[in-house]
Formats: structure tokens, C-alpha cells, sequence
């Protein structure tokens, strides 16, 4: 009777595991298509997915991983949003105060950054 109700929860687990996937597991896979093919609909797309782990961290009271609000920083630029960047990239110095010497480089640098040209059947981002 026990072992058949262990392998009734691990059948469940395993059956319902497959189902949810979080922002943070889509995060490795959104990377390398942006990498691999930088256009603007992957650059569009990691850029919203940043967004979303952002804002899942803050919602749920958690530091963001090391990089990612300056990641978020990156292609805010790319995308044409650049009233983002100082936000992330406070989110970062808050989260991690070693960076900073790090975010001042970056706060040079990303004049520089090409912005993507959006199509007019892009819309607004948000």
C-alpha cells in the first residue's frame, strides 16, 4: 500500500512538474536566441522576459540574480526605452553595492548601443 502511494505522488509530481515553467526557466532558451539571431523580435521578446523577472523579484521580495537588472539596462536601450535604464540600474547597485565601479563603466557605455528600429506594426512597448 505504501510504495503504491509513493509512486501515486511521484506520477503526480512528475505529470504536473512539466506544466508550469517560470520566467527564470525561460531565461537560459530567450539568451540564446537573442545571441545567436539579433533581431528585433528577439531582442523585443528577452527584453519583455527581463522585465518580467524584475518585476517577479520584486513582487515576491527577492534580490534578482547579479547582472540581470543591468542586462535589463542593455536592452532597454536597444528597444528605445532608455527612461528605464537608471531605474535598473539602481535595482542593481541596491541589490549588489560591489557593482558599482562595474555600472559606472556601463553607464558609459551605453550611449553607444545601437537601438533596434522598430516596425510601425510594433506598437507601443510596455
Amino acid at each position: 500500500m505504501r510504495i503504491g502511494l509513493i509512486a501515486l505522488i511521484a506520477l503526480v509530481l512528475v505529470t504536473t512538474s512539466g506544466c508550469v515553467t517560470s520566467s527564470w526557466e525561460q531565461y537560459p532558451h530567450s539568451l540564446y536566441s537573442v545571441l545567436k539571431d539579433e533581431n528585433q523580435q528577439t531582442i523585443l521578446a528577452h527584453h519583455a522576459l527581463l522585465g518580467q523577472l524584475l518585476e517577479e523579484a520584486r513582487q515576491n521580495g527577492w534580490k534578482p540574480p547579479a547582472g540581470i537588472a543591468t542586462e535589463y539596462a542593455y536592452y532597454s536601450v536597444k528597444v528605445g526605452r532608455p527612461e528605464l535604464v537608471e531605474e535598473s540600474l539602481q535595482v542593481e547597485l541596491l541589490s549588489y553595492p560591489e557593482s558599482e565601479a562595474f555600472l559606472n563603466v556601463v553607464r558609459e557605455f551605453l550611449p553607444a548601443v545601437e537601438v533596434v528600429p522598430l516596425e510601425p506594426s510594433e506598437g507601443a512597448l510596455q
